[in-house]
């Protein structure tokens, strides 16, 4: 696993570049937002179980979720997929959060706790 530190930069990185032109009301990169959904779900898994929490990693992805969703109403195409995008950070936010990774809910089977 990469350093996280490094794969927090990244993710920053790709962040801005990828809601750049979201901002402007211009189409979503899906293959930007690809990398940052492995990206996020990465830093996920490299944070599970972990009692604190880079508050800066925290607040990147907390940030693009609410540009995302307050951009979806001046999308003229493809509202549907930007609500999916921040709903798929969102939930990964939540993962780190609750110290999870996104390895841990598989669809169809159930969890024991």
């Amino acid at each position: 696993m990469p350093d996280l530190n490094a794969l927090a930069e990244t993710l920053d990185r790709d962040l801005s570049d990828f809601l750049f032109p979201v901002r402007m009301s211009k189409p979503a990169d899906k293959q930007l937002f690809a990398k940052i959904e492995q990206q996020a779900a990465d830093i996920a898994r490299g944070l599970k179980g972990q009692s604190l929490l880079p508050r800066s990693v925290l607040n990147s992805i907390f940030i693009a979720v609410r540009v995302i969703q307050g951009q979806i109403p001046y999308q003229k195409e493809g509202q549907g997929e930007l609500a999916e995008m921040a709903n798929k950070l969102d939930w990964i936010l939540f993962l780190i959060l609750a110290g999870e990774s996104p390895d841990d809910r598989v669809p169809g089977v159930p969890r024991i706790i």
